[in-house]
């Protein structure tokens, strides 16, 4: 159907991954066809990998959030004095966010109880609070097992202990670890080696994944980075050059990345 001579928009909503629009059927979107092809995400992995223009969609502000939410559930319940309160409360805890709100006026619509309010509010609080501590639980389990691992590699011997709280690799593994990724997806690594410059051209290949330029003297880095061929590249690492201070670029992923002294 969408094969056609004919211009179509195509909307994807809620994409939580990368997905393959030509083997779902669709036609790559082109400048002759006129076509448009738009995703709805939260994740911002997913955007780049259609090459898509983004355009983030900010939170309301308070009282376009307020507005909303009483076009939806009913304005007449402005004219109740004891529920004014409740109802502010209801809404700034829903942060803005479109969704959360028009959700909580459905279910609420033609409500005129007090009690059914504040208990609404009650459980919409425990809710957020119930998430919150979630997020804390899932980073604390991920630093966890980041730390589990860090022990394993160092009771294997992969890994030294350097000053305190610090490990290091020995150089034999080191340089059989650089040997493995130069493999694809491949790594490029000059840290530590006193450059002045950035590497070669011939050194920035297609399927770069991650780059360390850590503890070098750049000082420059070359507009013409934005080039496409950097769409594998997901890392760049360019911690204590002391020499630089310009942000880098590059368009296809749209990151900024800033050397931190």
């Amino acid at each position: 159907m969408l094969k056609g001579k004919k211009r179509d928009v195509l909307i994807l909503d809620d994409v939580w991954k990368e997905i393959s629009i030509e083997e779902v059927g669709i036609p790559e979107p082109t400048v002759m066809d006129g076509c448009k092809l738009v995703l709805t995400t939260r994740s911002m992995e997913v955007a780049p990998s259609k090459g898509c223009e983004e355009i983030k969609v900010e939170p309301l502000s308070e009282m376009e959030a307020f507005d909303l939410f009483l076009n939806k559930v009913r304005s007449e319940l402005l004219d109740i004095p004891t529920l004014q309160s409740t109802l502010k409360q209801t809404v700034k805890q829903c942060d803005g966010l479109l969704l959360a709100i028009v959700t909580l006026a459905s279910t609420m619509k033609g409500e005129c109880d007090v009690h059914i309010w504040e208990n609404a509010l009650n459980e919409l609080k425990a809710c957020i609070a119930s998430v919150e501590n979630m997020v804390e639980k899932s980073r604390k389990a991920l630093y966890n097992k980041g730390h589990a691992n860090l022990k394993r590699l160092e009771r294997n011997c992969l890994l030294e202990r350097d000053d305190g709280n610090c490990v290091k690799m020995h150089d034999l593994m080191r340089d059989t670890a650089l040997y493995i990724t130069r493999q694809s997806p491949r790594y490029l690594v000059k840290a530590g080696m006193q450059s002045r410059e950035l590497p070669t051209d011939h050194k920035w290949t297609e399927d770069l994944h991650k780059v360390s330029l850590m503890r070098n003297k750049i000082s420059k880095i070359r507009l013409d980075m934005t080039l496409p061929k950097f769409a594998t590249l997901w890392t760049l690492l360019l911690q204590d050059n002391k020499y630089l201070e310009v942000k880098v670029f590059i368009k296809k992923t749209r990151k900024v990345w800033k050397n931190k002294k």
